[in-house]
C-alpha cells in the first residue's frame, strides 16, 4: 500500500528499496536474475514478516524483538522520497542484533506496473538471501497483514521459492494505538468495525460507512477533507478522533472538528469515527 509521500520525509512501510539511495531508477528484473534464484529448489532460510507497530519502540512485541535480534538480515522498507523508514527507526532501538539492516526500496507510484517491478526486484534480493540458508526478517510498520507491502513481497518471494518457510509476527496497528490515547474501546459486543484505505478518494464515500459502528480511515493525507465530508454524510452522529505520526516526533492527536480541520496533512495519519463513544 504505498504511494509516494510528497509531504513527509519519513515513510511508513509501504515501499522499500534494494539500495539505500532514494533516487534509484525504475528496476527491471531480468529473466537471468530470476532464473538464477533457482525457483523450486530446497531452501533452508526462513522469511519473517515482522510488524513493529505504529512507531513507538515501546509497542514492539517481545516476539518481534526476539526475531529481529536473531535474524541474519533485517530488511526495512523505504520510499523514494524517504531518508529513513519508521520501521528502521524502531529496528535500530533493538539491542544485541545479530544481523545487519538493509533497505528495500519500493515505489509508491500510482501505476501498478511500476509498483510491481519494484516488488519483483525486492523479492529477488530477499530470495537471494534465503537461498543462502539465511534468516531474513522484513520489518514493516503496523501489522504485516494489514495494508502492508509485505503481502505483495511475500507472494513474489513464494513464486521464486515455493518451498520457503514464511512466518508472520503480528504488530500493533496505528488505529489501536490511536484509540489507546483516548482510552476508548474501538468496538464492543455486536458492533462492526470497518477499515477503509482513505488514500483512495473514491473509497471515502463507500456505502459501508452507513453500516459501521466504528470506522477507521487510514492514510488521510491526500483526502482528509473528502473523508470528513463522507463521515458527515454517512455517520453524522459519530465522534471523531484524528491521529498522525503516532509514537514519532510531531505526534498529533485531536478529537474536535475545528482542530482537525486546521491541522496540516500528514502521510502517517488516520481518522476514527465512533457512533457510540464510551470511556
Amino acid at each position: 500500500m504505498n504511494e509516494a509521500n510528497p509531504i513527509s520525509t519519513v515513510t511508513g512501510d509501504d515501499s522499500p528499496a534494494l539500495t539505500a539511495t532514494n533516487t534509484a531508477p525504475k528496476p527491471a528484473a531480468s529473466d537471468a536474475a530470476r532464473n538464477s534464484i533457482g525457483a523450486g529448489k530446497t531452501t533452508s532460510g526462513i522469511l519473517y514478516g515482522v510488524g513493529v507497530g505504529p512507531g513507538d519502540p515501546g509497542l514492539l512485541t517481545l516476539k518481534a524483538a526476539a526475531i529481529l535480534r536473531a535474524a541474519d538480515i533485517i530488511f526495512d522498507i523505504v520510499g523514494p522520497q524517504s531518508t529513513l523508514s519508521v520501521s528502521a527507526r524502531v529496528v535500530d532501538t533493538v539491542d544485541n542484533r545479530r544481523g545487519r539492516r538493509e533497505n528495500l526500496l519500493f515505489s509508491m507510484s500510482t501505476d501498478p506496473a511500476v509498483r510491481a517491478e519494484y516488488v519483483e526486484k525486492a523479492a529477488l534480493r530477499v530470495a537471494e538471501v534465503l537461498r543462502q540458508g539465511l534468516t531474513a526478517a522484513v520489518a514493516t510498520i503496523g501489522d504485516p497483514l494489514i495494508y502492508s507491502t509485505f503481502g505483495y513481497l511475500r507472494r513474489a518471494v513464494l513464486e521464486l521459492l515455493p518451498g520457503v518457510r514464511v512466518e508472520i509476527v503480528p504488530g500493533i496497528t496505528s488505529f489501536q494505538a490511536a484509540a489507546a490515547t483516548r482510552g476508548t474501546a474501538l468496538v464492543e459486543d455486536r458492533e462492526v468495525l470497518t477499515v477503509i484505505p482513505a488514500w483512495d478518494r473514491e473509497a471515502n464515500d463507500h456505502q459501508v460507512l452507513e453500516h459501521a459502528d466504528t470506522a477507521v480511515l487510514l492514510k488521510t493525507y491526500r483526502s482528509r477533507e473528502a473523508a470528513l465530508k463522507a463521515l458527515d454524510r454517512h455517520m453524522p452522529e459519530a465522534r471523531l478522533l484524528y491521529a498522525a505520526r503516532l509514537g514519532l516526533p510531531g505526534e498529533t492527536v485531536a478529537d474536535d472538528r475545528e482542530t482537525i480541520d486546521r491541522l496540516p496533512p500528514e502521510y502517517l495519519s488516520l481518522l476514527v469515527a465512533r457512533r457510540r463513544w464510551r470511556r
